[in-house]
C-alpha cells in the first residue's frame, strides 16, 4: 500500500514544480517587460542620447533579473532532485515489494505441487503375509499388498527375509534373502498378492524338528522399491511376526504386522544363513 501512494504524490509535486516554474517564469517576465516600456517612454519622451545613468540603470536590472533567475533556478533544481529521489526509492520498494510477491507465488506454486503430487500419488503398504511349508522343504510366501493412492505403482522389486525357530531350545533356519527380478505395477486402489517361492530348502532334519517340536516362531521382513507417476523413487519396508503351533504341511501360517524396529531385526538376523542347532 506504501508504494501505491507515492506514485500520486511524486506526480503531484511534478505538476507542482512544473506550475512553480511557470509562474516564475511569467512573473520575472512581467518585471523585465515593465522596465522595458520603463526605458522606452524614457526614449520617447525626447531623451535621443542615452545618458551614463540610463545605461547604468539598465544594465543594474539586467543583472539583477539575472540573479533572480539564478536563485530560483537553484530552488527549483534543489526540488527536483529530492523528487528524484523520491522517485528512485519508490522504484527500489517497487521493486523489493515485486520480487517478495514473484517468492511468494513460487513459494505457493510449490505448495500446490507437492499437495497436488500427495493426492495422486501411490501409496504401498503390505497388509498381511502367509508363509506355507511344504513336504519336500520348499517354503512358499504370499504377501498381501495394496495401493491406496490414486495412480498406479510401477517397477515394484521386493527383498524378502524369512526366519523360523523355537523359542527357548535353540533351533533356528533361515535361508538367504530372496530378491525379485522383474518389477511388478500395482494398480491405483487395488490388492495384490505376491506369491514369493524360497530356492532353498529345509533340511530333512531341520523338517523332524520341527514336526515334533510345538510352539513355532515365524517371522518375515519384506523390503520394497518403486516409482511412483511422476517417477520418483520410494520404498518401504515391513516386517511380520507369530508365535503358533505348527499347523503341517500345504497349511499357511498367518503372520501379522509388527512394531519391531528394522533395525533390531537386522541385527537379530546378522548371522549366517543356514540351518538350525
Amino acid at each position: 500500500m506504501k508504494n501505491r501512494s507515492l506514485f500520486p504524490v511524486a506526480a503531484v509535486a511534478v505538476i507542482a514544480i512544473v506550475c512553480l516554474a511557470l509562474g516564475i517564469g511569467a512573473y520575472l517576465g512581467a518585471v523585465s517587460a515593465a522596465r522595458l516600456v520603463e526605458f522606452k517612454l524614457l526614449d520617447n519622451a525626447g531623451a535621443t542620447v542615452v545618458s551614463d545613468a540610463v545605461r547604468n540603470a539598465r544594465d543594474l536590472a539586467a543583472q539583477e533579473d539575472m540573479a533572480r533567475w539564478a536563485l530560483w533556478m537553484l530552488v527549483i533544481s534543489s526540488i527536483s532532485v529530492l523528487i528524484t529521489v523520491c522517485a528512485t526509492l519508490a522504484v527500489i520498494e517497487q521493486i523489493r515489494l515485486t520480487s517478495k510477491a514473484l517468492k511468494a507465488a513460487d513459494k505457493a506454486n510449490a505448495i500446490s505441487e507437492n499437495i497436488g503430487r500427495a493426492q495422486i500419488r501411490c501409496y504401498v503398504t503390505f497388509k498381511s503375509c502367509e508363509v506355507t511349508i511344504l513336504a519336500n522343504g520348499a517354503v512358499r510366501i504370499a504377501l498381501s499388498v495394496h495401493n491406496s493412492g490414486q495412480s498406479p505403482a510401477r517397477q515394484l522389486l521386493n527383498e524378502v527375509m524369512l526366519e523360523i525357530w523355537h523359542r527357548g531350545e535353540g533351533w533356528r533356519w533361515h535361508p538367504p534373502q530372496y530378491h525379485s527380478v522383474a518389477g511388478i505395477d500395482l494398480s491405483a486402489n487395488a490388492p495384490e498378492t505376491l506369491e514369493v517361492q524360497l530356492p532353498d530348502l529345509i533340511p530333512p532334519d531341520d523338517l523332524s524338528d520341527l514336526i515334533h517340536r510345538s510352539e513355532l516362531q515365524t517371522r518375515v521382513r519384506c523390503c520394497a522399491i518403486w516409482q511412483d507417476v511422476f517417477s520418483q523413487p520410494e520404498e518401504g519396508e515391513w516386517s511380520f511376526e507369530t508365535t503358533c503351533i505348527f499347523p503341517g504341511f500345504e497349511m499357511p501360517i498367518l503372520v501379522k504386522r509388527t512394531n519391531v524396529p528394522i533395525q533390531a531385526i537386522r541385527e537379530l538376523s546378522s548371522g549366517p544363513a543356514g540351518g538350525g542347532a
